[in-house]
């Protein structure tokens, strides 16, 4: 992290003030506080679940009646108001402090996202909830209405170009799957430094909407895969896993027998290696290039979306057979070309056609893999890209 010495933590929550995420706030702030104090000794925490150890409704505080000079201050906005453009005096407050051009201010939204551009969160738990979406781009019409604008500052050098150098320098998404857009992934660059966004994707969005409304030098942030609070093994800190939840790569399901899942091992050098079984072509990208695709096994051929995105999950059936491959949400499926796609900044290794192979994720010294996924933080797999 940058010296931020204004940091800005926004939850996004259902119509109703439903926020899934609800057991992470006090997280959030504890590791933000505890990590990064010397830079952020203040803080201000604008809403509060009714229970801290369950997703729940969350609740709007008083806005003080002055907030720190340096600190973290954490706020909510349902998804409704933020669709709405709606202006409040709280966000006003903190859009202008945020952006205070005496500061280095540092926005992290947290929010659902589909991998199409989107961000939004649920009234509550469970199939009868689904996710009420809004283009990501919106948080900056939001930020417009409530006064966020361009201010004078000079540019300092990023992994993704030259940024501003104060007031809001940087917006994190964390968000999952922000950084790809339907079956297009984000891409790493040549050097293996950094990861450029999917055009239409939620980060490439705000991004454009940033210089659409001439806020040009602020950095855009997010992933390509799934993010979750303490994927790295540390708590209040964001990491990128590969599927939903515990299922983190495919598995084939016979009738009346165990799922045979993908192979995936820690080798001992901070990476990961997923061995993709017997049957599987595994097709890696020209010139031994991170990237690449993975085509079932024949006879595979029934393709059923489990949601209404590339990557929401996947059943491939057999009808022969009688075995299906039951592919996690937050891999993208290619159903027209009939292959999905591996994770982003991983190598692929093939056996030959129809004998499987191996994805070996790029090394990264000061990004290792610990837990069940990924610090995004210094990992060249972290999408970024400048208004």
């Amino acid at each position: 992290m940058a010296d931020y010495d204004r940091y800005w933590e926004l939850h996004v929550t259902g119509t109703t003030g439903f926020y899934d995420f609800a057991p992470s706030i006090r997280d959030q702030r504890a590791y933000q506080l505890n990590t990064h104090g010397a830079h952020l000794p203040g803080h201000a925490t604008l809403v509060w679940p009714d229970d801290l150890n369950i997703p729940g409704v969350i609740n709007p505080l008083l806005l003080p009646p002055a907030l720190p000079d340096a600190g973290y201050v954490a706020s909510m906005v349902t998804v409704t108001d933020l669709g709405a453009h709606t202006v409040h005096a709280t966000t006003q407050a903190l859009a202008a402090w945020i952006n205070d051009p005496a500061h280095k201010g540092k926005l992290r939204v947290n929010a659902h996202g589909n991998g199409v551009g989107q961000i939004g969160m649920a009234d509550g738990t469970g199939p009868i909830y689904p996710v009420t979406y809004v283009n990501a781009a919106e948080i900056v019409t939001w930020l417009a209405a409530n006064g966020l604008a361009a201010i004078v500052t000079t540019r300092t050098g990023s992994l993704a170009g030259d940024k501003n150098r104060h007031g809001l320098v940087t917006v994190n998404l964390a968000v999952c799957m922000g950084g790809r857009s339907g079956t297009t992934p984000a891409s790493l660059n040549f050097m293996q430094t950094n990861s450029d966004p999917a055009p239409g994707s939620a980060v490439d969005g705000i991004a454009r909407a940033f210089a659409a409304h001439g806020m040009r030098g602020i950095e855009v942030t997010g992933s390509n895969e799934i993010t979750m609070d303490g994927a790295s093994g540390v708590l209040g800190q964001w990491g990128r896993t590969f599927g939903l939840g515990g299922r983190q790569v495919p598995e084939l399901v016979r009738r009346g027998d165990r799922p045979v899942v993908w192979d995936l091992r820690k080798p001992g050098t901070g990476g990961v290696e997923i061995v993709v079984p017997d049957g599987w072509t595994v097709n890696p990208a020209w010139f031994g290039r991170p990237g690449g695709t993975l085509a079932p096994p024949a006879g595979f051929t029934a393709w059923a979306a489990q949601g209404a995105t590339p990557s929401a999950g996947w059943v491939i059936r057999n009808a022969v057979r009688g075995e299906q491959i039951e592919v996690p949400p937050g891999w993208i499926g290619d159903q027209l070309r009939g292959v999905i796609l591996p994770p982003l900044g991983f190598k692929l290794t093939s056996n030959g056609a129809g004998r499987g192979g191996l994805l070996t994720s790029i090394t990264e010294a000061n990004a290792p893999f610990t837990g069940m996924g990924q610090r995004m933080a210094h990992s060249a797999a972290k999408v970024r890209v400048i208004s």
